[in-house]
């Protein structure tokens, strides 16, 4: 009767550990991907205009064009 008794509320323990295991976690993020679109896409969006000014500046790409 002890050992049943033991046996059933060790199982239930055990159970409700298992169940507890395999229980999604509601505070991880469920999406989260290696490169985030949106940081990449203002990254360029401000990178790419300042890197083609500096380069306009340093190799002096402008000086050829005369306004009319």
């Amino acid at each position: 009767m002890l050992r049943k008794l033991l046996a059933k509320s060790l199982g239930q323990v055990l159970r409700s550990t298992r169940r507890s295991y395999k229980m999604p976690d509601p505070y991880r993020e469920s999406y989260r991907p290696g490169f985030d679109p949106i940081v990449i896409s203002g990254f360029l969006l401000v990178t790419v205009p300042i890197v083609w000014m500096a380069y306009d500046i340093a190799f002096e790409t402008d000086k050829d064009i005369q306004p009319k």
